[in-house]
């Protein structure tokens, strides 16, 4: 249970995967699709340690790491695509679903994510989740993303509220830090939340 009675706030800002919704498991197949398209294989473990990362970023570091000259833009294009198949199937985390459902419509609230939109949208979709939003910032939407502040910049602006007033959730020590860079109280949900995603 994530209890926020002790913290003043006026608004709230969520990162999406792995904070607002379990799609780890999913984003690997996405990956692993994609990848095997170009030839190449995605193993579980490496992809684990990387969860934090945008899409261009971690098969930037995967051609790198593997020393195979792969279509990054393809391969974030296929990625996605095969994500938007599978992504019915993203499941809410309960602890900060239940967050979101005791704010709507008392508190402004946004989402700021390294994820694309397309993808980002159909996961809230999938967990009831997304009309609660009043803003959605996606990668396309930021020049630099996490561990940079951008997100939370944006969003806090969207929202209209100044960063030291919102309260922003996240999963990963990227998160963490650009939550942190952007001025804002920063609640991170693996104190909370059970360990949801893993890849399979």
């Amino acid at each position: 249970m994530i209890d926020l009675s002790a913290l003043k706030f006026d608004a709230l800002i969520f990162d999406c995967d792995g904070t607002l919704v379990d799609t780890a498991p999913l984003h690997f197949k996405a990956f692993q699709a994609a990848l095997a398209e170009q030839g190449c294989v995605l193993m579980p473990d490496w992809y684990q340690e990387r969860l934090a990362l945008s899409r261009d970023a971690l098969l930037d570091e995967y051609a790198t790491s593997h020393a195979v000259d792969i279509d990054i833009k393809s391969a974030v294009r296929d990625s996605v695509f095969h994500y938007l198949s599978l992504a019915e199937s993203s499941k809410p985390i309960p602890e900060t679903g239940a967050i979101v459902l005791q704010y709507a419509g008392i508190l402004p609230m946004a989402v700021a994510s390294s994820g694309q939109r397309a993808c980002i949208e159909r996961s809230l979709i999938a967990a009831n989740l997304l009309q609660h939003f009043d803003h959605v910032v996606a990668a396309e939407d930021v020049e630099h993303h996490k561990p940079h502040p951008d997100a939370f910049l944006t969003a806090a602006s969207l929202l209209k509220i100044n960063p030291e007033n919102c309260i922003a959730f996240e999963d990963t020590d990227s998160g963490l830090a650009a939550i942190h860079q952007a001025g804002c109280q920063a609640v991170d949900v693996r104190e909370f939340a059970s360990i949801y995603s893993e890849a399979k």
